[in-house]
């Protein structure tokens, strides 16, 4: 979590935390209503973002 933390408050590039770690987070912290669900949101939208401007890169 404090990886997420740090990629929302800019101090890590988006490419620092692989698309499995969110998944294992996403299972260990389901319920919608809590904080750590707010942060892994906030946190996948910024890592798909920066895949998507990468692949827009390409084309």
């Amino acid at each position: 979590m404090n990886e997420l933390e740090a990629l929302l408050q800019g101090q890590i590039a988006p490419q620092a935390i692989p698309l499995e770690q969110l998944v294992q987070l996403a299972l260990q912290y389901p319920n919608p209503n809590s904080t750590e669900y707010a942060v892994l949101d906030l946190a996948t939208n910024i890592l798909l973002a920066s895949y998507l401007n990468q692949a827009q890169e390409y084309l």
